[in-house]
């Protein structure tokens, strides 16, 4: 009767490690899901040059479209944030990006010209270099979920690591 007993406890411990298990996976896979299309929507939001924008604000309603195109940037900022660890950078850098579009709205609103390529140069400076630095770490990850949650998650990873040299070496190269 005993061995019966501490059978069925066996089972049952068994049977609940393995829910727990995949309940984990599960898990992981929803955070590593939400952390590619974070990266993903960053550089499809990115992607393209920025004298679009000086040229749509010369237009009826470009500052509307720029106003969405900044709020899709922020929103993105705020995924990288959530991200966390070194990560969180990146939402920095769209944020600081967003503030740019918002003094290139001015500039163009007054024509000065100066500001206007001076900004737009650093626009695409931190618009370039984030593009590569995902672009890459999207290479590396490719789509299993999994291996996203664990190399965003942990900051000692190899791609946190890589990363975090790439940082680096822009802000050594860009005083912006």
């Amino acid at each position: 009767m005993m061995k019966n007993v501490f059978l069925l406890l066996f089972i049952v411990s068994l049977s609940f490690n393995y829910y727990q298990h995949r309940q984990n996976n599960n898990f992981k896979l929803s955070i590593g899901s939400e952390y590619l299309n974070t990266v993903r929507n960053t550089v499809f939001d990115l992607d393209g040059p920025s004298t679009f924008w000086i040229e749509e604000l010369k237009k009826d309603k470009g500052d509307v479209l720029l106003e969405r195109h900044i709020g899709e940037l922020q929103a993105n900022a705020i995924n990288f944030n959530k991200i966390g660890g070194k990560y969180q950078i990146i939402g920095v850098q769209l944020q600081h990006i967003s503030n740019l579009y918002w003094d290139l709205s001015t500039a163009v609103k007054n024509k000065d010209n100066d500001k206007i390529i001076d900004l737009n140069s650093q626009i695409e400076e931190h618009k370039n270099f984030i593009i590569k630095v995902l672009k890459q770490v999207d290479k590396n990850l490719g789509d299993n979920q999994i291996l996203w949650y664990r190399e965003l998650s942990n900051p000692n990873s190899k791609t946190s690591n890589l990363f975090w040299n790439e940082l680096k070496a822009f802000e050594s190269n860009n005083k912006n």
